[in-house]
């Protein structure tokens, strides 16, 4: 577990840049924000590269911080507001390692194409409408990014 109390850190820099399509493609990585989420991708054994955790939040948290201690970050409070584009920012967030696949490397059995669809807050329903319908796989041709923090907020966590 590492302290942070300044917003120059360079794994502040690096999560915050995450908010940006071309640094999380660069990266390969994505945000995770929010307990519930953090904790089902903490579940499912998700390639997770870092937690943050706001200071004040920090004893809620003890059994994530305990199991992820090498990747946990607890963070001052006014450095933790400034990673997320939300307003009230939630109290942890996880950094994946973005799991995509080209169509050639998967058989699919049922999936959703979404052509063209710009709207994040559509593409992360349309993924939590489809999970919940029983597709497996989800194709974008052209649409709003899958991994901005809009569409995974909007599929409430089924982006995983």
């Amino acid at each position: 577990m590492e302290f942070i109390s300044s917003k120059n850190n360079d794994k502040i820099k690096k999560i915050r840049s995450l908010s940006v399509k071309k640094y999380r493609e660069s990266f390969g990585l994505y945000l995770l924000e929010g307990e519930k989420v953090v904790r089902e991708a903490t579940k499912l054994n998700k390639n997770i590269e870092t937690v943050c955790v706001r200071e004040s939040a920090s004893k809620r948290f003890e059994d994530i911080i305990l199991v992820y201690s090498k990747k946990v970050l607890v963070v001052l409070d006014e450095v933790y507001d400034t990673l997320t584009q939300t307003q009230t920012p939630q109290d942890i967030l996880a950094v994946l390692k973005i799991d995509a696949k080209t169509v050639s490397e998967h058989a699919f059995s049922r999936f959703v194409v979404l052509d063209h669809l710009q709207d994040p807050g559509n593409v992360g329903t349309i993924i939590r409408s489809g999970i919940a319908s029983g597709f497996d796989d989800f194709i974008l041709i052209d649409s709003a990014d899958p991994y901005s923090d809009k569409v995974v907020r909007s599929s409430s966590g089924t982006i995983l």
